[in-house]
């Protein structure tokens, strides 16, 4: 061989290696690929228009569809106008690609619009039905901005296209549209003490929802369901929205757990909403039926809060699934559920306690219950509605009667002036009620006045601050369940009598609260036998008391119980 060919030879090794070398040490990053054809409109058919995409408008609307257009940098983008509208709408849809019943996509579409648009999913399947999702709302941008939403396949849905569209006056450019699908996150360590199967939603089934959570609502209003959205500190969580509420609720929910009448729970899940929500248990009794306790009330909050409560299972019960909902117009994101059996608890009591509450005032408490306790040496908190301590309100007691009540050891509390909604006031009307009904109290000569009861319930951060600096030591609020030594004086619980609570009811509220050493306030209004909703015959509450008598139990008043709790 000669010298210069072995040169030759050596120098191509040389260069050889080195383009090895770089291939085995070179990992670029993969990237999931796009499932559109053509994402970028570049590719023009002979037609003019872009390969791979169609164009469509229903309804009654005027349409124009312009390609090419300028899109992001220099590339060629498409926009869709609309001159006159009624119905309907107008956009670019690109070719149906094949997807896979229960997996999650993720969507993304660089636009400029002058006026808000839809993403929108057109499931097709198997037997060529189509079907419709919104997954997106954009809002007008002048500039091109990227949106990206995510979606889950629904059982025998073969393929999809997403119609990024507008449905009235104006204009919509789209670039860049891409579709991928989204790696499944791996699932959240497991905890052995929680209850609940996939409590983080982490997992689809092959219908496109959360494995062992259900979606429910009732009444009239419209509830829209989606799944996923992102979580608190996972992928995946699940949103409720309701629109022209009038009545009922609407939720998602976690399949049945089976449980044991006297257990205690601790319950906790995060959430965030844009309205007030409710956190309700939905227990199956033995012979079928249903029974239900609230258990908590959240205000609206824009960014991921954490709910957190204990609660026991009362009598009968052998199942239990937990609703968290809304029901008014709004939106409610959930994540992150926890249930789990509680065996030792230092928030319980020493032993178990009740109270004996009655609201509003009613003229029937004064002439049929309290004779009743006073004859069994039984002390009550009377709540009163101080702006019907007047001739005009016969049916309610007067300034003498409270006094009365107050000189014979009943505690007396304040309802506001006139009972309505606190939530649904300005801050200065609800210190008239809230401030002005303690003032009413002090001005006849009640005294001390401590605890107030939140009209309807209804109560929220704002109003819980204005009972506090209005000298209020606590308040008890419509939320059900038992309070605990760590509850929140500002929103004591309470077990609701109404005509149709029988006295096996009442009996287990105080049976329930001595097995669970928590404290039990048990709220009467009415004591007659005009069988109004919040009504209770005197017979079946005097039945009530002496099964109180008979069985050694002292109630105790809203101060007694206050000092037993962790200020």
């Amino acid at each position: 061989m000669t010298i210069e060919k072995a040169e030759q030879n050596f120098v191509v090794f040389i260069y050889g290696s080195i383009i090895l070398f770089a291939l085995l040490t070179s990992h670029p990053a993969e990237a999931e690929a796009n499932l559109i054809l053509n994402p970028g409109f570049e590719n023009t058919g002979a037609n003019g228009l872009p390969v791979d995409w169609a164009k469509g408008n229903y309804g009654t609307n005027s349409a124009l569809f312009d390609y090419p257009v300028a899109g992001v940098g220099d590339s060629k983008a498409a926009r869709v106008r609309v001159s006159a509208y009624t119905s309907g709408d107008a956009k670019w849809a690109f070719k149906d690609v094949a997807v896979i019943p229960g997996k999650e996509y993720e969507f993304s579409s660089t636009y400029s619009s002058d006026i808000g648009s839809y993403i929108t999913v057109q499931f097709r399947k198997s037997d060529g039905s189509l079907s419709w999702t919104d997954i997106a709302n954009p809002s007008a941008s002048a500039e091109f901005t990227t949106l990206t939403a995510r979606f889950v396949v629904p059982a025998n849905v073969q393929s999809v296209t997403v119609f990024h569209l507008i449905k009235n006056v104006g204009s919509l450019t789209t670039d860049n549209l891409s579709l991928t699908e989204v790696s499944a996150p791996p699932p959240p360590p497991s905890d052995p003490a929680n209850l609940i199967q996939n409590p983080s939603l982490e997992t689809a089934n092959a219908s496109g929802l959360p494995a062992n959570w259900l979606t429910g609502r009732f009444g009239s209003n419209t509830a829209s369901f989606i799944y996923p959205v992102a979580g608190s500190a996972s992928a995946r969580a699940a949103r409720v929205s309701i629109s022209n509420y009038v009545s009922g609720d609407a939720k998602w929910y976690f399949s049945e757990i089976s449980v044991a009448s006297g257990e205690s729970y601790s319950f906790s899940d995060e959430f965030k909403s844009n309205s007030k929500s409710y956190i309700t248990a939905q227990f199956r009794n033995s012979d079928g039926n249903f029974s239900y306790l609230d258990i908590g009330t959240v205000n609206a909050a824009s960014n991921w809060q954490r709910f957190e409560t204990f609660f026991t299972i009362p009598a009968g019960v052998t199942q239990l699934t937990i609703f968290h909902l809304i029901k008014s117009d709004g939106i409610l994101e959930v994540d992150n559920y926890s249930l789990k059996k509680t065996f030792f608890d230092p928030t319980h009591f020493d032993k178990g306690y009740i109270s004996l509450n009655f609201d509003d005032g009613w003229l029937s408490t004064f002439q049929n219950a309290i004779p009743i306790l006073d004859s069994a040496g039984f002390k009550s908190t009377q709540f009163i509605v101080t702006g019907r301590m007047n001739p005009q309100f016969p049916a309610y007691v007067q300034p003498d009667q409270v006094l009365q009540m107050q000189s014979s050891g009943h505690e007396i509390g304040a309802h506001g002036r006139t009972h309505d909604s606190l939530t649904l006031m300005s801050p200065a009307e609800a210190e008239q009620q809230i401030a002005g009904s303690r003032s009413d109290l002090l001005q006849i000569g009640v005294t001390p006045a401590n605890f107030f009861s939140y009209p309807f319930g209804d109560y929220n951060d704002a109003v819980k601050q204005i009972v506090r600096d209005a000298g209020f030591k606590g308040a008890r609020s419509s939320d059900g369940g038992m309070n605990l030594k760590n509850s929140d004086p500002y929103a004591l619980k309470r077990q609701s009598v109404t005509s149709a609570t029988t006295l096996g009811q009442m009996e287990s509220y105080v049976s329930e609260a001595i097995s669970q050493k928590a404290w039990s306030i048990i709220v009467f209004h009415e004591i007659n036998d005009s069988r109004r909703q919040y009504s209770t015959s005197p017979a079946i509450f005097s039945q009530f008391v002496d099964y109180l008598k008979q069985n050694n139990i002292t109630p105790i008043t809203m101060d007694q119980g206050f000092s037993l709790i962790n200020n």
